[in-house]
């Protein structure tokens, strides 16, 4: 499908016979269509009597996920990324900006801390109509549990609240060779026409942050 490159892809309903527990990864493979103003989904009667409120939020968005390697114990991995102190030497990259640290509170061991990001690449030139780049920021809250070793955030838009959505789980877990820092999450932009191309932008920009976070904790971790 993608060879013949695409200018739109509709899928025009009864997709579905059965619940997104049974039949939901099936689906997802959907998510890796791609073309040039998007993929737009009808639904049909098979796919309203199988429960169209829970199929509407398992079709949103586009998710990710992503596996890095740490020489050191996950105890380690997860008490660098709490630091508040490691967001502030961070810089920027080709996608998104250094991020600016908002606020950091401990408490029964549970870290919480809010950091704003802002959005720095081009977006697909016909998505300029509905998002202003210069004001595609948001603020990430994240809470770190330290005995769990798992930690949960939210993305909250500062100007488009309604059209952003976006969220993660981070899992730190040892292996034979230190430990494994697992990211799945997903971002959804409620956007016509091109609001996938914006989630593709937007989830690249997470991921090469988030490599480039790996970078600089390697460096704390003396790896």
């Amino acid at each position: 499908a993608h060879g013949a490159k695409p200018d739109l892809i509709a899928i025009t309903g009864d997709l579905v016979d059965g619940t997104p527990a049974a039949l939901g990864r099936y689906v997802a493979r959907l998510r890796n269509l791609h073309s040039r103003f998007g993929t737009y989904f009808v639904s049909g009667n098979h796919d309203y009597y199988s429960g169209w409120e829970d199929w509407a939020l398992e079709l949103e968005g586009m998710d990710f996920e992503v596996h890095q390697q740490y020489p050191t114990p996950p105890e380690d991995v997860m008490a660098v990324y709490a630091d508040a102190s490691f967001y502030e030497s961070l810089g920027g990259g080709e996608r998104i900006g250094p991020p600016d640290v908002l606020e950091r509170t401990e408490a029964e061991g549970v870290v919480t801390m809010s950091i704003r990001y802002r959005f720095t690449a081009d977006l697909p030139s016909a998505a300029a109509k509905f998002v202003d780049r210069d004001k595609l920021t948001w603020v990430e809250r994240t809470e770190y549990d330290l005995s769990s070793l798992i930690a949960r955030s939210t993305l909250t838009a500062d100007e488009y609240d309604t059209l952003l959505t976006a969220s993660a789980t981070q899992t730190y877990r040892a292996d034979d060779d230190g430990s494994i820092r697992r990211i799945t999450g997903q971002v959804g932009i409620a956007v016509p026409f091109f609001g996938g191309k914006v989630e593709r932008a937007i989830v690249d920009g997470l991921e090469e942050h988030l490599a480039d976070e790996r970078t600089a904790a390697l460096t704390r971790l003396g790896g």
